[in-house]
């Protein structure tokens, strides 16, 4: 075969440009003895392919029991069934209320003091998020001189390249 067509299929082929015809000719061209010494290198590439062609998986495979998924399938309908009775159950056994006022007074300090405690922790998240803009303008000041450090960067690429000539 001529090598000139060999050295231009395998340059497709390293491309992933070959047809399956053309990977033929490679395959029988590298399971030849004789192959040109600078490519030696793909022979092995397409004596693989050859040798693990003819290779059959012979292990056997295990497959586990299905009994645990379908039983674990039932618990978890029996248990979503159990939640959806209760929510039902729950919310047609309590009186329609419509506002904090109409709760009673055990629930209403309940609320007022749940309240606050969601007003304290949104109070200290913004206290703890202050920090952050200050690491945000560092940050910010970091990039704005990296920036800078390019320009100089460049300018001092533009300055060896004019002493050199």
């Amino acid at each position: 075969m001529d090598l000139v067509k060999i050295k231009q299929l395998l340059e497709k082929y390293d491309n992933a440009e070959t047809s399956l015809a053309e990977e033929a000719l490679l395959k029988q061209y590298f399971s030849q003895k004789k192959v040109a010494t600078h490519l030696e290198v793909y022979k092995p590439i397409f004596e693989y392919f050859e040798h693990t062609r003819h290779q059959k998986f012979t292990k056997a495979i295990q497959l586990k029991p299905q009994k645990k998924k379908a039983i674990y399938k039932w618990i978890s309908i029996a248990a979503m069934l159990f939640v959806m009775v209760a929510v039902y159950t729950k919310s047609n056994s309590n009186p329609k209320i419509t506002t904090i006022a109409q709760l009673p007074e055990n629930d209403q300090k309940t609320y007022n003091k749940t309240k606050e405690i969601f007003s304290l922790i949104a109070s200290k998240l913004e206290q703890s998020s202050k920090p952050l803009n200050a690491l945000n303008l560092i940050s910010n000041n970091l990039n704005k001189g990296v920036q800078k450090l390019s320009y100089v960067n460049q300018f001092s690429i533009t300055t060896q390249k004019f002493f050199k000539k």
